[in-house]
């Protein structure tokens, strides 16, 4: 059985010097994954323990509560099987949360293991639960994608969803190995630059309005699918150019034209998603009715600070509708100081 070696299963404080060296799933291991239907989403972000302990001197570390609260939530189906072997890291490390890394058969697994997740808070050195932590971030994110499978998004706004999985990981501590679960979700590898490493003073005006332009369709198409992004901010952003260019490995940003109409963007990190009970009314698909009035990241030059000239700008883009009539057209409020849309009663 793969085993996980965290250097600090008995201490509450990270060690700073083994922190860049960490790695909790090695690289060129395999793990042995059963489908794993989840349960329904727990989109609650209170998860601090309210389990007081006996004494002031009782200490539980981090290990002892994921062997105490174990993941529960789902069902697993032992029938469909696959294994992963690992690549390369993404995004791993102590305190982290989900740790991301690079399959061999090139997709992008999201582990939400609670050993990895930060286990107190700064202040006060409150206690988090951190099994529901991961439990609350692996129902919200599964059940987001599992709910688009059939929208036509993925594989374009967001990335294409390859299931939801669990499996075992042996942990050894003083000499003995213990067996947990842990859940996992498979989705696509965006190959692209996420938007808060591009470095807007090297685009052309043209360039930046065409990816602001997509991201802020992206929003919306992602409400009108069905999903609110919580967290809808340039980390969770990527932009891919199209396939005639190559990204260079490693590059902060790209010497290459985005003004193209095949520039992709696609939205990632669905742990803050919520699937909205109530569909987008039809006459309110249009992005001014989201963003008609402001001026969006322009702290960071993406588009000016001048609040006229952007709505000016987002009004020629969508107020009749865009092209091939994507949304509704609409009518611009005159009176309106922010210059967003009238609303129509039918």
């Amino acid at each position: 059985m793969p085993q996980v070696f965290p250097p600090d299963l008995n201490s509450s404080s990270s060690a700073s010097s083994e922190e860049n060296d960490f790695d909790p799933y090695p690289i060129g291991q395999t793990f042995a994954l059963k489908q794993q239907i989840s349960g329904p989403a727990c989109p609650d972000l209170d998860c601090i323990s309210t389990v007081e302990p006996k004494s002031k001197s009782e200490f539980v570390s981090r290990f002892e509560w994921c062997l105490d609260h174990p993941l529960s939530t789902g069902t697993t189906n032992r029938r469909r099987k696959r294994e992963v072997t690992f690549t390369k890291n993404i995004l791993t490390g102590r305190h982290c949360g989900a740790q991301v890394l690079l399959t061999e058969d090139g997709l992008v697994a999201k582990i939400f293991d609670p050993l990895h997740y930060g286990f107190y808070e700064c202040a006060d050195d409150i206690k988090i639960d951190v099994a529901a932590a991961a439990d609350r971030d692996y129902t919200v994110e599964a059940n987001a994608y599992s709910a688009m499978i059939k929208s036509g998004i993925q594989g374009d706004t967001m990335p294409t969803y390859y299931g939801s999985w669990t499996f075992e990981v042996g942990t050894v501590v003083e000499g003995q190995e213990y067996t947990r679960e842990v859940r996992m979700i498979l989705v696509e590898n965006i190959v692209g630059t996420c938007m808060v490493d591009i470095d807007t003073y090297c685009l052309t005006d043209e360039q930046k309005e065409n990816i602001l332009h997509k991201i802020l369709e992206a929003e919306i198409d992602l409400r009108i699918a069905g999903l609110h992004h919580f967290d809808f901010e340039p980390r969770n952003i990527m932009v891919i150019p199209s396939s005639q260019f190559e990204l260079a490995e490693g590059s902060l940003y790209h010497s290459t034209p985005f003004e193209g109409p095949e520039l992709r963007i696609c939205i990632i990190d669905f742990a803050m998603a919520t699937i909205l009970k109530k569909s987008v009314p039809e006459k309110r698909r249009n992005p001014l009715f989201r963003w008609a009035g402001y001026q969006p990241w322009s702290e960071n030059d993406w588009c000016s600070d001048d609040e006229e000239e952007v709505a000016n700008w987002m009004w020629s883009l969508w107020g009749n509708g865009a092209k091939a009539e994507k949304y509704v057209p609409v009518t611009r409020d005159m009176r309106d100081a922010r210059s967003r849309p009238l609303e129509r009663l039918q």
